[in-house]
């Protein structure tokens, strides 16, 4: 990040390289750092108000202010008054809305040359979306309302399928980004090979029903 200077209304961070995934339940951290020495003029202040409610709603108590006077070897937490709740931030971003398969799973598979716009987290939920609408009308079973009760064997299975599935229409959206157009559809015939047989095998019920118990 360049130099955020003497004073300023608002600082924005967009330097992040390629897509940054954020895991729900994990905590994460905002860390502004000083490169030289802190002086009575050369400092880094965060603006904060203790009116407004906590930027997000599952706020804790967990979720304070902490600094650092060794470049991150330690750190200290402040007091409760100065904590989360009165700091002024916001992280903006896509929500990815997909339940059989994860986001990376899919962008994977799409690989490197896919079109910005079609590897963005709502993009990517849509087409996986659709996918699981698919997987689940032609094995006549709502593997996605269900999925909580689903073994750990069926999930990773469906993921295969649903990830490969909406993959295609990753690649299938913008296929310029490829080594040439014939790479991407080879590309996109190996996954619907693999999700048809997938999806086969998910029709037969003594599958459907060795999976679902």
């Amino acid at each position: 990040m360049s130099d955020i200077g003497a004073s300023f209304a608002q600082l924005s961070c967009t330097n992040f390289t390629g897509d940054l995934n954020m895991t729900a339940g994990l905590r994460y951290a905002i860390v502004i750092s000083h490169a030289g020495t802190a002086t009575a003029g050369n400092y880094i202040k965060w603006e904060g108000d203790t009116t407004i409610e906590a930027p997000y709603s599952d706020y804790d108590a967990n979720s304070h202010f902490w600094y650092s006077k060794d470049a991150g070897s330690t750190w200290t937490q402040n007091s409760i008054a100065e904590d989360m709740e009165s700091g002024v931030f916001i992280v903006l971003g896509e929500a990815y809305s997909g339940t059989l398969t994860t986001y990376q799973d899919v962008i994977n598979k799409a690989g490197s040359g896919a079109n910005a716009t079609a590897r963005g987290a709502t993009a990517v939920g849509n087409f996986v979306v659709q996918a699981e609408n698919v997987i689940n009308a032609r094995t006549k079973y709502d593997w996605t309302t269900n999925y909580s009760s689903l073994s750990s064997n069926i999930k990773y299975f469906l993921n295969e399928i649903a990830s490969n599935l909406a993959a295609i229409k990753v690649i299938n959206y913008d296929m310029s980004g490829y080594t040439t157009r014939l790479e991407a559809e080879d590309m996109k015939n190996t996954l619907r090979v693999e999700a048809e047989r997938y999806i086969n095998e998910l029709q037969k019920e003594d599958i459907k029903e060795f999976v679902k118990t």
